[in-house]
């Protein structure tokens, strides 16, 4: 974050929604970010307008510590976010886009793998922040291990049932297993102690449903496997594939349940 090698990453972004006649909007702000010091971080936000005002939102950071080529993560989430995206381009001058039933807000994000900053800057200044239904967070879907899906956030909130069940169904129908997640006993201890690592905590902790599909732990991932020949290619078809469905039925919802 707050690199050129950064800035060039978030032209990059924009340029690739571009031909898709997808348009971005761009929020730049500063932080103190421990280890880094001040940083210059730069959200890009697509918003796909919906038949209504409610938004689902399915967000990717763009970053990493630059210890490694980030490969998987984050460069695995940030392209399953645009191929999510190009679902929803314009198809021609006549034809038009896709018209979903709720907004759809595509959100690359910056400070992720430094504690989420981009997330919680989403969160707390989008003028949709109080209309978010549900949020998904795609953060390493590339590696070899278990999927797993992360629940726990900054705050006494759980996701929504629907959106858990929904999301583990989806994860099963192209994996032929439900994601990992954690045991109750877990679940309940960070209910009492709030903690949570990734970019739904940021959400979750403002009440708002949110789940973060990963194959890596909390924490960097290795530098040494997070490579481009490191990455399990059918594991990723099968996630991407997985979060499209999920991102069908949750727009399909008639309401979803906080």
């Amino acid at each position: 974050p707050g690199t050129a090698l950064a800035d060039g990453a978030a032209r990059w972004y924009a340029e690739k929604l571009a031909l898709y006649g997808l348009g971005t909007r761009e929020d730049i702000w500063e932080e103190e970010i421990p280890g880094l010091g001040r940083a210059r971080l730069r959200n890009i936000v697509t918003t796909v307008p919906g038949d209504t005002g409610d938004a689902i939102v399915i967000v990717a950071h763009r970053d990493n510590t630059g210890q490694g080529p980030g490969a998987n993560v984050n460069a695995s989430g940030t392209a399953a976010l645009i191929e999510l995206a190009r679902g929803y381009a314009q198809l021609g001058t006549i034809t038009g886009r896709p018209q979903p039933q709720h907004t759809l807000v595509f959100l690359s994000s910056d400070g992720g793998a430094y504690g989420g900053y981009g997330a919680e800057r989403f969160a707390s200044t989008s003028p949709l922040r109080d209309n978010l239904l549900a949020v998904v967070s795609l953060d390493g879907i590339a590696g070899h291990a278990r999927p797993r899906l992360e629940l726990s956030g900054f705050g006494s909130h759980s996701p929504a049932p629907a959106l858990v069940r929904t999301a583990s169904v989806r994860v099963a129908e192209q994996t032929a297993r439900e994601p990992a997640r954690p045991d109750w006993l877990t679940q309940l201890v960070d209910l009492g102690i709030p903690f949570g690592y990734g970019e739904q905590a940021s959400f979750l902790g403002r009440g708002i449903s949110a789940v973060r599909l990963a194959t890596v732990g909390d924490g960097a991932a290795d530098a040494a496997t997070d490579t481009p020949e490191n990455l399990d290619v059918a594991r990723f078809e099968r996630l991407g594939r997985a979060t499209e469905a999920l991102l069908s039925s949750l727009d399909a919802s008639v309401a979803l349940a906080g």
